[in-house]
Order: C-alpha cells, then sequence, then structure tokens
C-alpha cells in the first residue's frame, strides 16, 4: 500500500496520465473516455509500485577518516580501507562514489597492503580502526 501511496505522489505519474488525457482529447475521443484512460493510467502506475517496489539504496559510506600528518594513503585509499570490513571488493566498488571497477579496487587494496607493510585485509581494517580512532578531535 505504501508502495502505490509513493508512486501517487510522484509527479511524473501524474505527467503521465495528463498528457494520456491531452492526447485522448486532441483525438477527440471524448472527455469521459480521456478522463477512464488518465485514471487507468494511475491506477496502472499505482498497482506497478505494488509489485515492482523501488529496490533499497545501498547503505552510505562510513565517514572518511582524516588524514594524519605522515599517512602516505590517499584519499579514496582511505575511503577503500574504510570499506574494507565485511565487504567484496566487487561490493566496495559498488559503495564508492564514483563506483570503481572492481579490478580498480583490486588496486587499491595492494597499493594499501604495500604503502601500510602489511599482508591481508584484516590488517588494514586494523589499521583503519586505530587510524581513526587516534584522529578523532578530542
Amino acid at each position: 500500500m505504501v508502495a502505490a501511496l509513493r508512486e501517487l505522489r510522484d509527479p511524473f505519474g501524474w505527467a503521465l496520465a495528463a498528457l494520456a488525457l491531452l492526447a485522448n482529447v486532441v483525438l477527440r475521443v471524448g472527455w469521459l473516455k480521456a478522463v477512464l484512460v488518465a485514471l487507468v493510467v494511475l491506477a496502472v502506475r499505482a498497482g506497478a509500485g505494488m509489485l515492482w517496489p523501488k529496490p533499497k539504496q545501498p547503505p552510505p559510506p562510513p565517514p572518511r577518516g582524516q588524514l594524519k600528518s605522515g599517512t602516505k594513503l590517499t584519499r579514496r585509499e582511505l575511503e577503500v580501507a574504510a570499506l574494507i570490513a565485511g565487504h567484496t571488493n566487487k561490493e566496495i566498488g559498488r559503495l564508492l562514489v564514483p563506483k570503481v571497477q572492481e579490478t580498480g579496487v583490486d588496486k587499491h587494496v595492494a597499493n594499501i597492503m604495500d604503502k601500510l607493510n602489511v599482508n591481508t585485509r584484516a590488517e588494514i581494517a586494523v589499521w583503519y580502526e586505530r587510524h581513526t580512532a587516534s584522529s578523532e578531535p578530542k
């Protein structure tokens, strides 16, 4: 029901119904039939909203870590480090804005490992947690 109401509040649906009404009036179908067609358009949009609800938005990425003096990571590498715990490279690529292909995330992870001199993703996650905890303002 919520999805149907969302579709009925959508201005695009109303514009589509108005265009259908106008097209039928121009074609001289008659006012009653034109209004019925417009109502059918709105009913179809509401029904489609109930059958095919809009997909959920992905969760926003965690807040960016602050660059500490002496940190060699770029801002993008910090974003990847923030998402590395609990996400695959493909998921990280989808969460980044602008999106990055999985191979690009692979390269970022490899660069992070090289710069931090670590060997696992878990070590990156631990480093990021320590890094953000020590850079929070007091």
